[in-house]
């Protein structure tokens, strides 16, 4: 029992035999229990005695709630690992796991990876779609798999590996032009644009008084056409042709020896950032050809700053640096030069040609409004009127228009008269077509290697022309030289 039964009242202790000790112990001190407390204690004393009773009690209190907490925070981590293996984290694409491999943590636990429910119950905001890597890695991984054969399949079933860019889209206007292609109505087209006739005195004045700037005689250039360069009063044998490109693209003869100072300035003038030279047997002198080397050709300065050859065709590019003397400004004219092409013929790779016309198209729909693009052959007309009118009906068939050489060659002669000089070069156009179809019917996401498909009727209808078209080509030759008529074997 306590000492104290009410407030205000003090019980005494009763008489024992551990209070008469505890006297007679303090008696033997002169001094008795209850007068203990009266005694004066020194208040440091006091002060450092509770300061080390508080610590030791905080001492016996701390220890036991310490291992609870950490079998606590044991627990929590348990449960947060046990949520990480069934969770996904969102992270940053840089830091988000291969979705190919099983993280070690999540193998371990198994039973918790296998439990449906802890996905269900944390909100939807904390699972995030797939990342654009994982995606790709699958996307790439599935087209690795895929055949033509099976991509075709796949597109009849409606699934979702095949999607519209899987297809040409502009295989409709191709059907539908290829279907009015006929070899012996293509040579009555030529023969009518044959009968196209150029007053050289009237239309070809300035192309006259310079006669011996101009590579021949037999090519005239119209005054009208010809190119202004507001810094030059001399002659070059350049015209600027309209045609239903993105924007108007320049036609021109390669420079006589001596004459490479002023095609340079025109050049320069121009903004011929970007120069097709077509060239068979003909020697080019115009600039240096090797990599470092340059010329003063008068007042203008032209460096190769860098040669590079397209394995497999013949093609060679240079980056040709043109500076005036007194300015500091240079420009860089990317020169592409196709080799191996002969006059009034074709180049024996039609996806070479084919290849050079499309990035013709890409220069004129990204370089600025103020550069321009330059097709260069000998006499600016044959070989260089054929890559033009090239480039145009490819252009056309991609926007699902029907290309017609017919028309597309008509307004390049009346403005740069003799363009596609020969029936072989006509011809070739449209046999250039037929190719380009095929590839394009053929090619699935951009997989240059992707095989045709001999049942397409596409490319079954491209090839059956292309063999019609070669084989009257043959046949017009061989009549030519007396062997043979291109009437007899088109009824055979």
């Amino acid at each position: 029992m306590g000492l104290f039964t009410k407030k205000g009242t003090t019980r005494k202790p009763s008489p024992s035999k551990n209070v008469k000790r505890v006297e007679k112990k303090s008696s033997s001190n002169n001094t008795t229990e209850e007068e203990k407390p009266r005694k004066p204690v020194n208040p440091r004393a006091r002060e450092a005695d509770e300061q080390q009773q508080s610590t030791a009690a905080s001492t016996k209190v701390v220890k036991p709630k310490a291992k609870v907490q950490k079998k606590k925070v044991e627990k929590k981590t348990a449960t947060a690992d046990a949520a990480k293996a069934t969770t996904p984290k969102a992270s940053t694409p840089a830091q988000s796991p291969d979705p190919l491999q099983t993280p070690p943590d999540v193998k371990a636990k198994k039973d918790v990876e296998d439990t449906p429910t802890l996905p269900a119950l944390l909100p939807s905001k904390e699972l995030p779609p797939p990342s654009k890597e994982s995606m790709s890695k699958e996307a790439m991984s599935s087209k690795g798999a895929e055949t033509p054969t099976s991509i075709k399949s796949a597109a009849t079933q409606g699934s979702s590996l095949t999607s519209t860019t899987d297809r040409w889209t502009g295989g409709p206007t191709a059907k539908g032009w290829m279907e009015k292609s006929d070899f012996l109505e293509t040579k009555m087209e030529y023969e009518k644009l044959q009968q196209m006739q150029v007053n050289v005195d009237k239309d070809c004045g300035k192309w006259k008084a310079n006669a011996k700037f101009n590579q021949s005689e037999d090519y005239p250039a119209l005054d009208s056409t010809l190119v202004k360069c507001p810094e030059m009063k001399e002659y070059v044998n350049i015209s600027n042709l309209n045609v239903p490109l993105r924007r108007p693209v320049l036609i021109g003869q390669i420079p006589v020896p001596g004459t490479e100072e002023t095609f340079w300035k025109a050049i320069f003038e121009l903004r011929a950032t970007s120069i097709h030279l077509l060239v068979g047997d003909e020697s080019v002198e115009f600039f240096p050809k090797r990599a470092l080397d340059f010329i003063h050709y008068g007042s203008m300065f032209v460096n190769n700053r860098r040669v590079e050859q397209i394995s497999g065709d013949d093609v060679y590019k240079f980056a040709i640096e043109v500076l005036p003397a007194g300015l500091s400004n240079s420009i860089i004219c990317n020169v592409t030069m196709i080799k191996n092409w002969q006059l009034d013929s074709v180049h024996p790779k039609y996806s070479c040609v084919v290849k050079e016309t499309i990035e013709l198209s890409n220069v004129l729909s990204t370089s600025p409004p103020d550069e321009n693009a330059l097709i260069m052959s000998q006499h600016g007309s044959g070989r260089a009127g054929f890559f033009v009118s090239l480039a145009v009906a490819v252009y056309q068939m991609d926007k699902k228009i029907e290309p017609n050489f017919a028309e597309i060659v008509r307004n390049i002669r009346t403005q740069r008269p003799k363009a596609v000089e020969s029936l072989r070069q006509y011809a070739s156009l449209y046999i250039s077509m037929f190719y380009y179809i095929k590839r394009k019917s053929s090619k699935l996401d951009g997989d240059k290697k992707a095989a045709s498909d001999p049942n397409d009727p596409l490319i079954k209808k491209a090839v059956q022309l292309t063999n019609a078209f070669t084989e009257g080509l043959m046949a017009e030759v061989a009549a030519n030289q007396g062997l043979s008529t291109m009437t007899m074997l088109m009824k055979q």
